[in-house]
Order: structure tokens, then sequence, then C-alpha cells
């Protein structure tokens, strides 16, 4: 085909698509696309929130990995044994004498077996097990589930019922 019969072509095609659409179409078109529903895009400004997140999840994880145990248990509150009246003395803030440098050193307390609320008896009791397992270790058996031999059950006997039989004379 020549340039002008192509250019002739393009130029009835557009003749063709100039046309408005019908005012019906146009309602058809405006209530299907009300009733789709709206797609849910993923932009750049989430991946800022999922790279905020990561990063707050892996502080987090590396604050409770580095977690000093003994500066935990001393940092909770602890209501003193029922048992005993005694308060516990305050633990001493040591005094410092410039800026602090690293990680702030654990408290310990001398005295953390009283606040705990397990009675004196049962913590005594568990030490005990503990030396004993370290002593002579645990022992221990597991049933034997190779042999497949059943139960045995004591048989039962069912004495039979005595029923009259029904008058069909009355009939």
């Amino acid at each position: 085909m020549s340039d002008e019969v192509m250019t002739d072509l393009d130029r009835q095609i557009e003749e063709a698509l100039a046309v408005d659409p019908s005012p019906e179409f146009q309602a058809r078109v405006r209530i299907r696309l009300s009733e789709e529903p709206q797609r849910y895009r993923v932009g750049p400004g989430w991946l800022v929130y999922g790279g905020v997140g990561l990063a707050a999840l892996a502080v987090l994880a590396m604050f409770v990995a580095t977690r000093d145990e003994v500066a935990f248990r001393a940092a909770d509150p602890v209501a003193p044994a029922a048992h005993t009246a005694a308060a516990p003395d305050p633990i001493p803030v040591p005094a410092t004498q410039g800026p602090a440098v690293g990680r702030p050193r654990a408290v310990t307390r001398h005295n953390a077996a009283e606040t705990v609320l397990v009675p004196a008896a049962e913590r005594e009791a568990f030490r005990r097990f503990l030396r004993m397992v370290a002593e002579n270790g645990l022992a221990y058996s597991v049933p034997d589930v190779s042999e497949d031999t059943p139960l045995s059950v004591a048989e039962i006997t069912i004495e039979p019922i005595v029923i009259a039989p029904i008058d069909t004379s009355a009939e």
C-alpha cells in the first residue's frame, strides 16, 4: 500500500473514532466503574514504612539479645513473700565520676531469694532435687512400644434376660 492510501485510511479511522459516546454508554461505564472495587497499589511510601518497621524490629531484637538477666531481675518490682515482715534493704546507687561510657553495670541483689514468691520449703525441696539429679543423674524409663500385645481384660458375662411371652389370645 502506498503512503497516500495509509494516510487516507488513518484519517478515516480517526474520523470514526472522533464520535462522542452516547449518554447511555457513558452511564453504563460510570455504573460499572463505581461497582468495581478500587485497586490497591503498593507504592514507594509503603517500602519506606516497611524499612522503618524492619529497622525497629532489628533494634528490638538486639536489645532483647543483649539484655542482662540480672539487671532485668533487679529492675522488676517483686513484692516480698507474705511470711516475711522485713523489707529488703534499698540498693545503693554508685556515684559516677563523669559521663557514663558504654552499657550501665548490672545491679545485683544479695537478698533476692527473699523477694521470690515461692515458699522456702519448696525452694529447698527443688534445690535438693537438682542436687540429686546432678550427683546421680536422672533415671527414667521409656515403655517398650515394639510389642503389640493388647491389655488383658477380664471376660464379661451377662446373664440372659428372661421376658415373659406376650399374650396374643386377647386380640
